[in-house]
């Protein structure tokens, strides 16, 4: 073995510091990549796939998921769940957890591939987000899929029971006529 110095005689934590994304500067720029910013990537990756960066606690600006984030979504290639809010998410924690048919908190219904982009964007071109679930222009608008579904909750139940269906509109039911037939009839529509 010669004497030479070579980076592998460098302590440990040298190389790392080397090594590691500066948090103020480089790190923020992820987000401006090409891979980043791809449709693909916030419908299949953001927020899904863990940070393997040690000491990475920026998880605003990181696009990888951090050990106990709110912002976590299910993969939907994994998991199949439609983008509509789940009901009993919002207003606690769903039981089913990730094998729930409907999305869970505001990353996962904006991101889902059923609704990411296809509105527009109030900001247009002047939009400062650095993630944004909206359409800038015509080129990134894309086709929304619509759903037609409703819950019905029978007298003395206190579970849901769930029917969903796959449909061109969106149906409408809220009470009324049909809550004598079959229980509460409720969509949520954003």
């Amino acid at each position: 073995m010669s004497n030479s110095s070579s980076r592998y005689d460098e302590p440990r934590s040298s190389v790392l510091q080397k090594t590691s994304l500066d948090l103020t500067n480089e790190f923020h720029d992820l987000l401006d990549e090409a891979l980043y910013e791809s449709d693909q990537f916030r419908m299949y990756g953001f927020k899904i796939k863990p940070c393997l960066r040690s000491g990475c606690n920026s998880w605003i600006s990181c696009p990888f998921l951090h050990r106990g984030e709110r912002a976590r979504r299910r993969d939907p290639r994994q998991f199949n769940y439609v983008g509509i809010p789940c009901p009993d998410h919002r207003y606690g924690v769903c039981w089913r957890g990730d094998f729930c048919l409907f999305t869970h908190g505001v990353f996962e219904y904006w991101l889902h591939p059923a609704k990411y982009r296809t509105r527009r964007c109030n900001a247009g071109p002047f939009c400062t987000r650095r993630v944004c679930f909206f359409a800038h222009s015509q080129q990134e608008l894309r086709p929304e899929t619509l759903y037609s579904w409703y819950y019905v909750r029978g007298p003395g139940q206190w579970q849901w029971q769930w029917q969903l269906q796959l449909q061109p509109y969106i149906r409408v039911a809220a009470g009324g006529a049909f809550s004598s037939v079959a229980g509460i009839f409720a969509h949520y529509v954003p």
